[in-house]
This record gives structure tokens, sequence and C-alpha cells, in this order.
């Protein structure tokens, strides 16, 4: 009824004047999802010696429809360096050229920190052009693995890699792609040290006396 009042203590308790705002301040750092791709190319032919070799991609200009997205393909080692452990898929595209050699047997594999981690693809070359491509799925990677291209033939073979070539009518490119990958999280660093802001600072006293 009017005329009654309600006196408390309780604004005034250790309890209350104790109490810090949930929520009373920035948390640091924000998660966010980043999947990494890459499609990389040949800015030249390539001669592979006996035995073969890793193959030289090295073109990763957008004009030439290729591209980086996280800057993992390197085109100096022409490796791909890999971000975030998980399973990865891989496209392939090579144009061999083994003209003056009889048919060979020619093997294209992927390789990890220098040993071949999938069953090689073979091929049997038809002594002149021929446009091979090929993908591997579910390949499991860890943080940090070195990954090649590379090829193999037979002994005495004369093999050349196209980085393009025109073939009745139709062009096509030797290149390697990265067809599938984990996500990548990335964030800013959360500190435990003095002073961080993992915890509010504000109480809730100081903001009900702000709002009076």
């Amino acid at each position: 009824k009017a005329g009654y009042t309600i006196s408390s203590t309780f604004l005034n308790s250790t309890f209350f004047t104790s109490q810090y705002m949930t929520l009373g301040g920035d948390l640091e750092g924000s998660a966010t999802s980043n999947l990494d791709g890459f499609k990389v190319g040949m800015t030249a032919n390539q001669s592979m010696p006996v035995g073969g070799d890793v193959v030289s991609f090295d073109n990763e200009t957008t004009a030439s429809g290729y591209y980086d997205s996280n800057g993992n393909f390197n085109t100096t080692t022409k490796s791909y360096l890999v971000p975030v452990a998980g399973d990865y898929g891989f496209q392939f595209q090579l144009i061999i050229d083994d003209s003056g050699s009889t048919s060979s047997l020619l093997f294209i594999a992927i390789t990890v920190n220098g040993s071949i981690v999938s069953t090689p693809v073979e091929f049997l070359t038809s002594n002149g052009l021929g446009v091979y491509t090929s993908e591997v799925t579910n390949l499991y990677l860890q943080l940090g693995d070195v990954v090649k291209i590379a090829t193999s033939q037979d002994t005495g073979a004369v093999i050349s890699v196209k980085s393009s070539t025109t073939i009745n009518g139709t062009v096509y490119d030797s290149f390697v792609k990265l067809a599938s990958a984990p996500p990548t999280v990335e964030g800013g660093t959360v500190g435990f040290e003095v002073g961080n802001n993992l915890l509010p600072k504000d109480k809730q006293i100081d903001f009900v006396k702000s709002i009076f």
C-alpha cells in the first residue's frame, strides 16, 4: 500500500559490494575457421632425370588461374607445408611428353617428408604427348609435414613435364591442387599473466552507483 517503504542493508553488505559484473569486460581473442587452399602450376617445362624427380610447381599467379590462399605452398622448394593435422585431399594433372621413347611406365606419387605415403599412380605413356590426372583423398597429415609431387619412370625413358599444351584444340595445364583440408582455428592469444582481462574488473556496486 502507499506510504510503506522497504529498508534493506543488502546494497551495503560486504557480499554485494564484493561482487564483480558478469561479462563486465572484453574477453581476449575470438576463434574463426579458416580453410586452406591452393592451385599451383608450372612456369616452364621440366625434363625429368632418370629415376624421376620432384615436379617443379612454381606458378601461383592469379592471371594464370592459380592461387595460394594462405601462402603454405612454397614455390622455391615446390612443396606444401601442412598448417594443421587432419585429412587432406590432393588433385594433380601432368602433361607428359615422352616423344622419342618407347612406351614406358610412369609413376606419379605424393611424398611426405621425402617418403612416398600413397600408392603411386601408374600410367603407360603413349610415346608422345599425354595428359595424366589423378586424385588422392583422406590422406592424414601432421602439422609441419612437407608434401611434394614426384615422378618415377622406367630406366632410359625420356620424360618431360610440360607446363601447358594444346591437344585437339583444348588447352591443358600441369598443376597440383589442394582438394580438401581440415579447417584451421585462428584467434587471439589468451594471456594468464598479471593484468589479464579474462575476468571482469568492474564491481556491481560501482555499476549501480553509476546509474543513480
